[in-house]
Order: C-alpha cells, then structure tokens, then sequence
C-alpha cells in the first residue's frame, strides 16, 4: 500500500458509548480531499484498540496510552501514522 506523509489535525468526537460500539464523527482537517467531517459508520474497542470506519472508505485505527493514541489510517488504500492528544 502506498503511504501518503501528510501532516493535519484530527479530532475524533465520541457522542455515545455502549459496550465496545462507539457512535460519533471524524473531523479531519488540511488533507488532501481538504477538510472533512463526517459520522462514524463503525466504531468499536477490541483489545483496546478503536476501530472505526467512514464514508469514502476511511478507516483508522488507535491504541491509547497514557493521554495519547497512536495509530494509523487508511484511505482507499493511502496509508499513514495517525497521532491524537486526549
């Protein structure tokens, strides 16, 4: 898969959580496609890992530790680390 280095801002908005589903948005800000807010089609937690989907076939993926998740993003194939702030 090829990787797109891109650097931007993420915020993730969780408006409610049931069990290990999670329902709630994206917002991704100064990619490529420009800015982009959209809900969740899929979210949950599974061995601390959330993973979710959105329209546009985006996915990402993040393990939190301490204050901060790491993880990645993938975008029709496009790849990249994705890195948030609590």
């Amino acid at each position: 898969m090829p990787s797109y280095g891109a650097s931007g801002k993420f915020v993730f908005i969780a408006t409610s959580i049931e069990g290990n589903n999670i329902k709630g948005e994206a917002h991704w800000y100064g990619t490529a496609a420009g800015d982009v807010k959209l809900p969740l089609l899929k979210a949950y937690v599974e061995n601390g890992v959330l993973k979710a989907e959105q329209a546009g076939d985006t996915k990402f993926k993040l393990k939190m530790k301490g204050n901060e998740w790491a993880g990645d993003w993938d975008i029709k194939g496009y790849t990249g680390d994705l890195k948030a702030k609590r």
